[in-house]
């Protein structure tokens, strides 16, 4: 009985001291996700694909460079800071990246989702080799 009522005190001051889990989105958070869902709707809507995929490889590689090198670097500098940091881990794979980011940025806007898929699972494969460092 002590046990349960020690339990029971316990949970009840931690509910007090920390409160509940704050989900609410961080300021600016909430209108950049939903306008980037709008922008790729509509890029999916007028099957413009090859924008939509490099967009994507942007905004991928941005998480990438954000996780191995902190949160600071924004745009172009993040990604060739991140490419110098895995040239200096893994040249061959870096290269082979690099060759997809070239080959993803020279497709046309207008593209078949089946072939961006394709060079979606290359990019995705490329990362996680990158990743796992094989």
């Amino acid at each position: 009985m002590g046990a349960a009522l020690l339990l029971g005190l316990a949970i009840w001051r931690g509910g007090l001291r920390n409160g509940p889990v704050d989900r609410s989105p961080q300021p600016g958070e909430a209108g950049n996700r939903s306008a980037n869902q709008v922008r790729a709707r509509l890029m999916r809507l007028t099957d413009q694909d090859g924008a939509l995929l490099t967009d994507y490889v942007s905004a991928r590689m941005q998480v990438r460079a954000a996780a191995a090198l902190g949160p600071a670097l924004r745009g172009d500098a993040a990604e060739e800071a991140y490419l110098r940091f895995v040239r200096v881990r893994a040249p061959k794979l870096a290269q082979r990246l690099q060759d997809i980011l070239d080959r993803i940025r020279t497709l046309p806007a207008h593209l078949d989702a089946a072939e961006a898929i394709e060079h979606v699972d290359q990019f995705e494969q490329t990362l996680e080799q990158i990743a796992h460092g094989t």
